[in-house]
């Protein structure tokens, strides 16, 4: 169908953007200084000067007389928020966590992911990809991951939540009822709040690099077969293109002249889009750099390996229909729905 031909990722869509700015800049819409070369990414990201951003419940308790105890309590295992030596200790008990939970799960997950590849591309249809077999994809890896059950009902109840950037005060207040809940039923205080916050850090973050993984590889290979396909050897798209940083002390980036409690955005997808070779390696920046590196790229890439194993044995052709996003997301791109056909 040639409406194949017009739809965009969203990142399609900024490509445009980065190919005409140079390596950094300063956006006067959302007034912050932009940066989309891969060495100066990787020059902020290790630099002390540039800190990560918090976010302050305080304000949003005091303002609409709320009480946020258990979303305030589940920031304190958060990772993302100020880069001081907890925040490594942190990282340190995630990872371990993930690869404790990855040790015992992964033959079940591969097998989880054949079975459901099987039960839901197996004859000609047009049917919502993101709803029927993504979205519960995700729920039941991190399910298993985390121990937390969850299903699809949990992406609309809590979409892309990193607790850095939360999209509204009906989130909040909707995500502080959900995690009271879940700890008021659980008995080890202390664990089930590290299990949240890998719950809460990973499940839209790899949902969203999946889809938008498995709509580029489709755009890419109109009127092929799935098996004819080449599916790249791990996601090539990312659903969160950028991460933030605050300049904490005033610093000179090549010409520019970064002021003290200025805001940059480092758009990690940007020198992959905009490569002509689209080295694959390009796509680790996707998940940070440093002490910073995101530490689900384990997970997302033996997730993806499964995926694409079980695609590979379909001999249906792929046309994508529609991509519909949350408009009113600026951070995360995770599709709410994917309507494709297979025929």
């Amino acid at each position: 169908m040639d409406n194949q031909n017009l739809l965009k990722t969203k990142s399609q869509e900024r490509l445009d953007f980065y190919k005409s700015h140079n390596k950094i800049f300063y956006q006067d819409d959302i007034k912050k200084w932009v940066v989309i070369d891969e060495e100066l990414i990787k020059l902020i990201l290790k630099n002390d000067q540039f800190k990560s951003l918090t976010f302050n419940l305080d304000l949003y308790e005091k303002r609409f007389s709320l009480d946020l105890f258990y979303v305030k309590k589940l920031a304190e295992f958060n990772p993302l928020q100020e880069y001081i030596h907890p925040a490594n200790v942190l990282r340190r008990d995630l990872s371990q966590l993930m690869a404790s939970r990855l040790d015992l799960s992964l033959t079940a997950n591969k097998t989880m992911i054949i079975e459901l590849v099987d039960s839901e591309f197996n004859s000609a249809k047009t049917f919502d990809v993101s709803i029927s077999f993504f979205q519960k994809l995700v729920a039941d890896l991190f399910s298993n991951l985390t121990l937390i059950p969850i299903d699809i009902n949990f992406f609309k109840q809590h979409p892309a939540v990193t607790l850095v950037h939360l999209n509204s005060l009906k989130h909040i207040i909707a995500l502080n009822d959900w995690i009271k809940e879940v700890v008021c039923s659980h008995k080890e205080i202390d664990a089930i709040y590290l299990h949240l916050s890998l719950l809460m850090l990973g499940s839209n973050t790899l949902l969203g690099a999946l889809q938008e993984s498995f709509v580029q590889t489709l755009l890419e290979h109109k009127d092929k077969k799935f098996s004819q396909m080449y599916w790249p050897l791990g996601v090539n798209k990312s659903s969160a293109p950028f991460t933030e940083r605050i300049v904490y002390h005033d610093i000179k980036i090549l010409d520019k002249n970064l002021k003290k409690g200025e805001i940059v955005r480092l758009y990690l997808e940007a020198p992959f889009l905009t490569s002509d070779s689209k080295d694959q390696k390009l796509t680790d920046l996707f998940f940070g750099f440093g002490m910073h590196q995101c530490i689900g790229k384990k997970l997302s890439g033996e997730v993806w390996q499964s995926l694409t194993e079980a695609f590979r044995q379909i001999n249906f052709h792929g046309n994508v229909l529609s991509v519909k996003y949350n408009d009113h997301d600026v951070f995360f791109d995770t599709p709410l729905s994917l309507e494709i056909q297979l025929y």
